[in-house]
């Protein structure tokens, strides 16, 4: 299931609002109703907008791994001749990051667990994955090697 949220819109306000609570909060089992309350709004308007809590939690996850795609591309570009400076300092901000790191935690799990609403996560972390491959042999480092600073197995 994909949820397609309009950028400057309703929608993206109310999901940033989600975003920030589960970010502070987590996922768990939170109801709609709870959340709502939480975040100001009222769980007809989370259902109007998402559709079920499952509509709500995979909008989120698309939401989070967008902001985390554009993060990834910019600092690959601005790391041209130290792949490795690029990838370390992904891996930085997104383990560092105190309100986002939990949650993304939080939804890797979930995906590997098996619940539906984190599911596309499970694809997105193995593009990550090949688009740091591709970056690495496009500066010369043969496809399946070590990495020459941390020992690293790319693919």
């Amino acid at each position: 299931m994909t949820v397609t949220v309009p950028a400057g819109g309703p929608q993206e306000a109310l999901l940033q609002r989600v975003i920030a609570y589960f970010a502070a909060n987590g996922v768990g089992d939170t109801s709609l109703r709870t959340l709502a309350a939480e975040i100001g709004t009222s769980h007809r308007m989370l259902i109007y907008h998402f559709g079920s809590r499952e509509g709500l939690l995979t909008a989120m996850v698309e939401a989070v791994w967008r902001t985390q795609q554009e993060l990834l591309e910019s600092l690959l570009r601005e790391a041209m001749d130290d792949p490795y400076d690029g990838a370390w300092r992904f891996w930085v901000r997104l383990a560092d990051d105190r309100a986002f790191a939990p949650l993304f935690f939080e939804m890797s799990a979930a995906a590997m667990q098996g619940h539906g609403w984190a599911g596309a996560l499970r694809t997105w972390i193995a593009v990550w994955t090949d688009r740091l491959g591709r970056f690495f042999e496009r500066v010369g480092h043969r496809p399946g090697g070590h990495g020459r600073r941390r020992g690293w197995r790319w693919r």
